[in-house]
C-alpha cells in the first residue's frame, strides 16, 4: 500500500523482504465475539496486551470496535479493568 510505501521509505534497488504477519491468538477472540461468543477476563486482558503492543493492525482494531458493540455489563467491567492496567 502507499502509507507502507510511506512508511518504509525504501531506496531504489534496495532489497525489501515481506513476510505475512504473526498470527494473534487474541484475534480468535475477537472474531468469536462477533459471532455471539461472550468474552472472558483473560481473553479480554490478552486482546489489550496485544493492542498496547502494537500487534493488532487498523482492520484488526476495527473488527474489534465492531465487536465490542455488544459487550454485556461483565464484558465492559473486564475490558475496563483490561485498559486500566495497560496504562
Amino acid at each position: 500500500s502507499d502509507s507502507a510505501w510511506e512508511k518504509l521509505k525504501p531506496k531504489e534497488g534496495q532489497n525489501l523482504v515481506v513476510t505475512l504477519a504473526e498470527a494473534l491468538d487474541s484475534f480468535a477472540s475477537v472474531r468469536a465475539k462477533l459471532h455471539g461468543k461472550t468474552l472472558t477476563e483473560i481473553e479480554l486482558n490478552a486482546i489489550i496486551q496485544d493492542m498496547s503492543q502494537g500487534k493488532y493492525s487498523d482492520i484488526q482494531m476495527s473488527a474489534f470496535v465492531a465487536a465490542s458493540a455488544d459487550l454485556n455489563q461483565k464484558e465492559t467491567t473486564y475490558l475496563t479493568k483490561a485498559m486500566t492496567a495497560s496504562g
